[in-house]
This record gives C-alpha cells, structure tokens and sequence, in this order.
C-alpha cells in the first residue's frame, strides 16, 4: 500500500530522464507562447495603500468592513489604520520590516494589516490556534520587530527576543503625529506567508507591493468586482487567498464582511449566513464548496464563487453551477501571488481547466530539460511576470532551486518551477493533472508529507515512519501514517496535535 501510494506521483527524475520530445516548429513555438502570456495593460498597477487612500477620498462614509465588532466606513477604518500605522513607526517598523499579526478574525485584524502597509512593513500572518511549537518556529524565522496580538495572548510567552510586544487594545487609543506614507520600492514587501516545508521547518514566501497589486488589479477586471459588491471572506490570514478578500473589495470601494472564525469553519453556520444576508461574491476550496452542499444550500443566482485551492471535480462543478450563480476555476501557488490562471466554468463541462493567464503573467508547460512541449503533451507547470515572489525567507538555496531563469521571457526575467504537473489544450487553455512530487492539498492548504513524516518521527520509540494520503471518493485526501517501532498510536496523536496544525 505503501509503495503504491509512493509511486502514484511521476517522480522529477522519471520527468527529466523521459525521452527527448520533437522539437516545436517556429510557428508551434509562436502559439505556445502566445497561450503563455496573460494580458498586459498599460503602466503599473498602483500601490495597494495608494489606491485604497483614492477611495477613501471617493467614498469615505460607504461601508468598508462588516465584521463581529461592527461595521466600519472608508474613512473609519483609515482612521484606525492611521492611529496604528503612528504607533508601528514609533516602534522602527520601516520598509521591509516584519510586523507578526495575531488578532482574531475581524476589523482589527484587517486595520492592523493595512496599517503594517501604510507604515512600510510587511504583515506575517499568525494563528494563535496553531500548535505553540509551530509559531514558535515561525516567529523565530520571521523575528518580527513588532507582533501585534491581545494583550492577554499566550503568544506573550514566546515572543522571540528583539520582539516589541503590541496589545491590539491599544488600537482605539488616540495617536499622536501625522502620518506621511512613502511611496514604496517596487520590490518591497507587502507580505510574508509560512508554507508547510518538507524538512519539518515551516518556509516564509516573500511577496512584493507590486505583485500583490497586479495581482488585486487583474481580479478587478476578471473575474471583476464593482463597488455595489459585498464579499463574504471566510479565510484564514495565514492561507494566502485570504489577501483577495480582504484586499480586493478595499481596491474598488466595495464591502467586504468578514466571517466570524465559528461561521467560517462550520458549513452549517456558513449556509445559514448566506441564505440570511447573501453576499455577492464568496471565494473557498472545493471541500469548503462540497461541505456547502451537503447541508442543503441550493445556490444563488446573484452569487459569484471562486473555486480554488485544489482540484475541483467535474461532478461539483456542474452542482455549483446548477445553482444558477457564475463558477470561477482559480489556481496559483503562493509563490506567484494567490491565483496566476482563471476560468469559467459553463453548464456541462466535462473537463475542468485551469484557464488561462491573468495579467502580466506567463505559464509554460516544459520538459524535465525546461524546453516547452507540444500542446497536449505532458510537463510541469512554470510561472513567470509580476507575481513572482521574491523568494524564501532565510532560504537561499531552496530559492535558487525554485526560482529559476526564464528563457523565454525579457532578459533577467525568472519563473517559478511549481511542481504541478499540466498540458496546454487545443483551445489554449491550461490543465492541471496533479503533483511531481509528494505534496498534497488538503482542503485547500499545501501540506508537505515530509513535514508530517519529520514530526512524528521526533515521537519516542519511533524507528521509522511514512506517511501517505489516499483520496476519499469525495476527492478529498485521508492522510495515514505507518511507523516501525514501540511507539503507541496515542502518542503519535499526542506528537501530531503539539506540532502540527490541525
């Protein structure tokens, strides 16, 4: 069973070793690259802060943010950001600085985001649910100047040194000063997201301004959003889609509501939220999608869903689509900014795409030697354009082998190498058909086997242990472990919850 589950993944060696295919023609060469290129408008998108203080001028008493603690226009919720934004530049926060965030789910969390920006830094996302040992972990690589969490957070407790420790309750308190907002660097960051990593040691993705906001800029076209729009967000910070959320309905002047963290993890509660106060716009994974279905919600003509995360079956595509609303297909590591590809989905397809690239990006399908196949052949996917993460926090290496040269794209240009395996299909669109290597999805958030596998091997009386993901009938993977050794399945649970997220 083991050695099955093992095998089912086409290996990089078995890619790169396969036989050489026939090279493109000049005019095969020109079509794929066409497909490549996503669209390019004019000029650079503008900052997220620059563009969020324009609607703010625009539409300062329009409702911004519906969230537990209640509802906050434009101008309010730039106040508040302002008043924090003051308190982190007392504290040094400058460009590139790191401000960890660990507030509940709410408008203080998305205030003190914004207000990292407007100070120059960039937010590392925390969740305080996750084991301690893990954001202990986190902390340390990231080693925020600031972390911003309730003054009575656990969290206190390992504060790594050099740390400034910020009580989000002092974020109605009035500040003092003006604050004057540079213009940033292209290359500074906005964000800092940990990945699960196969060595046991959580990865930090280094994410630009520029990126984030060619990346809010592309979505307001297509899949689009207007300023009449109200979008539910239901996601974690700490996942990177949460950034379109939260983010994109502050780029155009819409709404965003955002969830409390009970309704966003129970599909009950979800259901009864969408039928109650139906958003427009609602962006989940297909197990949040499939979960959705199974307590009976029926859809939503005026509702436009994104789907994403994971693989996203036929079968749950055309049950979303019965229900009247539009059905966008999205795909995107979180080194190349949330979503690079996009699609609609029409009633009756049977063949679920990854589409085509949004803008100022380029997708190519390659050989284990990167030479670009013949549309309908097989290769790994590789991303290159704006979106391109600046690399690995502390990971030089790792950085060098994921991010490599682009050779067909403007010199000095580079291109994420993903690990997904995919074609280009006739009609010019993209297929995803599973990963080269052993990381899974698991209801949206990339796990890495390796991580598990380095965890519970820490476990006494562990000899050895693998750990494999069967997929449930569903699509969902089960994660299973095997070991040699004393150790008792008890305590491997015990090790798996101190270590890993749930």
């Amino acid at each position: 069973m083991i050695r099955m589950a093992r095998e089912s993944a086409v290996s990089p060696v078995a890619l790169a070793d396969s036989p050489a295919l026939p090279s493109l023609t000049d005019q095969q060469q020109a079509r794929v690259l066409a497909a490549a290129c996503g669209p390019e408008p004019a000029g650079e998108a503008p900052d997220v802060v620059a563009r969020f203080r324009e609607v703010v001028a625009r539409r300062p008493g329009h409702p911004a943010v519906v969230a537990p603690e209640g509802t906050f226009t434009y101008l309010e919720l730039d106040q508040l950001s302002d008043a924090l934004a003051i308190r982190l530049r007392a504290l040094g926060v400058r460009r590139d600085s790191r401000v960890g965030v660990a507030v509940p789910r709410g408008a203080r969390e998305l205030a003190t985001l914004l207000a990292t920006l407007k100070a120059g830094g960039c937010y590392v996302p925390v969740d305080p649910h996750h084991p301690p040992d893990r954001v202990r972990v986190i902390l340390e690589d990231a080693a925020p100047e600031v972390l911003v969490a309730p003054g009575d957070s656990p969290l206190a407790a390992i504060v790594p040194p050099g740390t400034t420790l910020l009580p989000i309750e002092m974020i109605g308190e009035a500040a003092r000063g003006a604050l004057a907002i540079d213009a940033p660097a292209p290359d500074q960051l906005a964000y800092i997201l940990f990945t699960s990593g196969s060595t046991g040691r959580p990865k930090g993705v280094e994410i630009p301004r520029s990126a984030f906001a060619n990346f809010l800029r592309s979505m307001e076209r297509e899949p689009g959003l207007r300023e009449s729009d109200r979008l539910l967000a239901i996601t974690t910070t700490t996942f990177d889609i949460a950034g379109l959320e939260l983010f994109l309905p502050l780029w155009v002047g819409a709404t965003v509501t955002i969830a409390d963290r009970e309704t966003a993890i129970d599909p009950r509660r979800l259901r009864a939220t969408l039928e109650s106060d139906p958003p427009t716009v609602l962006q989940a994974t297909p197990a949040t999608w499939r979960l959705l279905l199974e307590t009976g919600w029926r859809g939503d003509r005026g509702l436009r869903m994104l789907c994403g995360g994971e693989a996203m079956s036929p079968e749950l595509a055309q049950r979303l689509v019965a229900g009247g609303g539009e059905l966008w297909n999205v795909y995107g590591p979180t080194e190349t900014t949330v979503w690079s590809t996009l699609d609609r989905v029409a009633p009756g397809t049977t063949r679920i795409s990854i589409g085509r690239p949004i803008d100022h990006t380029r997708v190519y399908v390659l050989d284990g030697e990167r030479r670009l196949v013949q549309p309908g052949e097989v290769g790994e996917i590789y991303i290159g354009g704006r979106g391109l993460a600046r690399g690995y926090r502390h990971r030089p290496e790792l950085t060098a082998e994921r991010f490599v040269d682009d050779p067909y794209g403007p010199p000095g240009a580079r291109m994420y190498r993903t690990g997904d395996l995919g074609r280009l299909l006739d009609d010019s669109r993209f297929e995803c058909l599973g990963r080269i290597d052993h990381q899974v999805k698991i209801r949206g958030f990339r796990v890495e086997l390796g991580e598990i596998e380095a965890a519970l091997r820490g476990a006494d009386g562990i000899d050895e242990v693998v750990v494999v993901a069967d997929p449930r009938p569903d699509g969902d993977p089960v994660l299973g472990a095997f070991w040699v050794g004393s150790a008792t399945r008890q305590a491997l649970y015990e090790r798996a919850r101190a270590k890993l997220p749930a």
